[in-house]
């Protein structure tokens, strides 16, 4: 293979890089951060290890068999969160997916595992952070351990809420609530509100009613046992949304690899974007000419996940020689796992 189409995949990520910029330039408020993902085939979906056909019904079961067996590996970890992206980067399955925030670490992961069968790296591009959807938050953020919490339920558990927490979402946003407003007119008057305030005086309300069902309560109190500040209330609305959790780079293996996460309370939703992915049929690109950010940047927008999405295709025929120049750059397995990787958390033992 020749080493200038190697070359070529990477100089696509410096395009993207560079149009983005020139864009923002012209357009400050357009474009937040850029992750990726690199993954060894182009056939994996849009989904968490730990919700696969084969696990999805025993997340509870592996975080507990990952956290018994191994207590050692998380005697520093305090927040769920902390728990679960240790388990990440000992290969355990999880309710998160990896993003990188740097471009070569997701083309080593996407050409480095299997060279038999094409890869792919995707990029994801943030709207800025006022008009975002798809929101970033830090690792002592409520919502991060919100979400890290609930594998700790089992399925029965996390169904239940799901279904809670659609009907008070309903609540809250359906069509006719601007007929409600309309419609209690003297309680407006009486309270001495606007249309607006009104309004989110009855969210406020509806919010609190959802906090008092069982299965939320049990919800907050598991956060609150590791979060002293937590206010143990949570918005219905928030766990349908999806995130980014930029969490703190503690280790050298999550420090080199630049790791953030893609998570939503109820991994299921995944299942959405990858709908959405296919229904565009998103074009894979393999050359820098591929790709024009002005022609493709608004029919790439993923509705679903709130971001900008393109492919990158690495054909199995160049991935040894993109380990080769990778390797020239100081991307390698021993820079990408610094630490020694333990045989002890693959995941054949926490099934």
């Amino acid at each position: 293979m020749k080493e200038g189409k190697s070359f070529e995949i990477i100089k696509i990520f410096e395009k993207i890089r560079n149009e983005i910029k020139i864009d923002s330039e012209k357009d400050e408020r357009r474009f937040g951060k850029i992750y990726y993902r690199g993954m060894a085939s182009r056939d994996w979906k849009f989904e968490p290890s730990a919700y696969r056909k084969d696990l999805k019904n025993s997340e509870d079961k592996i975080y507990f068999e990952a956290l018994r067996k191994y207590p050692t590996a998380f005697s520093d970890c305090v927040l769920h969160i902390d728990y679960i992206r240790r388990m990440q980067h000992y290969a355990v399955p999880t309710r998160f997916i990896d993003v990188t925030t740097n471009p070569l670490i997701a083309l080593w992961f996407a050409s480095g595992i299997d060279q038999n069968i094409d890869g792919v790296v995707e990029v994801f591009i943030l709207k800025n952070e006022e008009s975002s959807k798809l929101q970033v938050k830090n690792n002592f953020s409520d919502i991060a351990e919100i979400i890290s919490s609930l594998a700790t339920f089992n399925r029965e558990f996390k169904e239940e809420l799901k279904k809670h927490t659609e009907y008070f979402k309903r609540k809250m946003v359906y069509q006719g609530f601007e007929e409600f407003v309309s419609h209690n007119k003297e309680d407006k008057q009486l309270l001495g509100l606007d249309d607006e305030k009104f309004k989110l005086k009855k969210k406020i309300s509806i919010i609190k009613e959802f906090n008092t069902i069982p299965f939320v309560r049990r919800l907050t109190h598991e956060v609150s046992k590791n979060m002293n500040n937590f206010r143990e209330e949570v918005d219905p609305r928030d766990l349908t949304k999806f995130y980014i959790f930029d969490c703190l780079l503690d280790n050298d293996r999550i420090t080199a690899q630049n790791g953030s996460f893609i998570a939503t309370a109820f991994p299921e939703s995944f299942a959405k974007i990858q709908q959405e992915i296919e229904g565009k049929k998103v074009k894979e690109i393999t050359s820098t000419k591929e790709f024009d950010l002005r022609e493709n940047i608004e029919k790439n927008y993923l509705e679903t996940l709130g971001a900008y999405y393109f492919r990158i295709s690495i054909d199995c025929c160049e991935k040894d020689e993109i380990m080769k120049i990778l390797d020239n750059f100081g991307i390698n397995e021993s820079f990408v796992y610094p630490e020694l990787y333990s045989n002890d958390f693959k995941t054949n033992r926490l099934k």
